[in-house]
């Protein structure tokens, strides 16, 4: 067995592949501008995938929050802590291995606020998703 060597959270991360694969129905609503659309028809259900503008970015960015979202009646961030934050990241977290480097929830709990964010269901509600986003993290 591989010898695994847990390391702490960097201050920046890179941006992943610039690709969304989301319902056929919520790629009809979303507007964005100068994408691919491409069905993705092995998997038994109707997703594509959303090949956005432009290519790999290599700038680093300070990761301001991490989101887990939960189905809600009203917009709603919630702050986790200690360990059902952890656990929410490693739940959550899209794991990637890079020879004997992992993820560590732990040390990413304790570096980045993380938050459940409770969401009403329906794609009308998109933009108002991104309104609130957008006021909890401080950016307007």
């Amino acid at each position: 067995m591989p010898d695994t060597t847990w390391v702490n959270l960097p201050s920046t991360i890179l941006p992943g592949f610039p690709q969304l694969k989301i319902s056929e129905a919520a790629s009809a609503v979303i507007a964005l501008p100068e994408t691919t659309v491409i069905p993705i028809t092995n998997i038994g259900f109707n997703k594509s995938r959303l090949r956005l503008a432009g290519s790999f970015s290599a700038q680093t960015v300070p990761p301001g929050v991490f989101y887990v979202l939960a189905p809600g009646e009203n917009f709603e961030s919630t702050p986790l802590e200690g360990q059902a934050a952890m656990m929410a990241l490693m739940v959550n977290a899209y794991h990637v291995r890079n020879g004997s480097v992992v993820f560590h929830g732990q040390a990413a709990a304790r570096a980045v606020p993380v938050q459940t964010l409770k969401v009403p269901r329906g794609l009308d509600q998109l933009p108002a998703l991104v309104s609130f986003v957008a006021r909890d993290m401080g950016l307007t």
